[in-house]
């Protein structure tokens, strides 16, 4: 499968020319899709990116204003998985957007809990995360949550965060 992964076009729809037209199974934006805007400039970059032809798997980031993301992603076709998962085929997604964004962390835990028994079975996990592991408080933050996630699935063989990938930016 290719999958193109991408984020922090921050409202230049206009990066996305360059990759029009190339072959691709599934698209991962990991976000900052908008920077803040109006949600006319904001609808506008949704559409161009859910334009390119495959689904498109996306998470928050900072600069995405959850004000209007989820109904507007939504309706321009993205396919928002922030602390949710996807199956495409062998392939299971699960997402988190940015660190304190449209969560606390105890429902990240909660989250990943039901949604990763969802994926489990698949041959190969992937991760789809705004922060990386780098920003040292991110890299705090997810470890937390990952430790707690795993001590509350103790119990449940199926269900223990092994990412075979893990796409972030920011």
């Amino acid at each position: 499968m290719r999958i193109l992964a991408m984020a922090d076009l921050h409202g230049c729809s206009e990066k996305l020319f360059p990759i029009q037209g190339m072959d691709f199974d599934l698209i991962t934006f990991c976000g900052d899709l908008h920077n803040l805007g109006h949600i006319d400039q904001a609808r506008h970059v949704a559409e161009a990116l859910a334009g390119l032809g495959p689904p498109v798997l996306i998470v928050p980031g900072n600069m995405d204003s959850k004000e209007i993301v989820p109904d507007l992603w939504n309706t321009a076709g993205l396919r928002m998985i922030h602390r949710s998962s996807y199956r495409h085929g062998d392939y299971g997604f699960i997402g988190i957007g940015g660190m304190g964004y449209f969560h606390t962390d105890e429902d990240v835990c909660d989250s990943l809990i039901r949604t990763y028994r969802k994926i489990s079975r698949c041959s190969y996990n992937i991760t789809l995360t705004h922060q990386s592991q780098r920003d040292e408080k991110y890299k705090k933050y997810l470890i937390f949550i990952i430790q707690i996630f795993n001590i509350r699935c103790r119990s449940d063989p199926c269900c223990a965060l092994q990412p075979t990938l893990q796409v972030f930016y920011h």
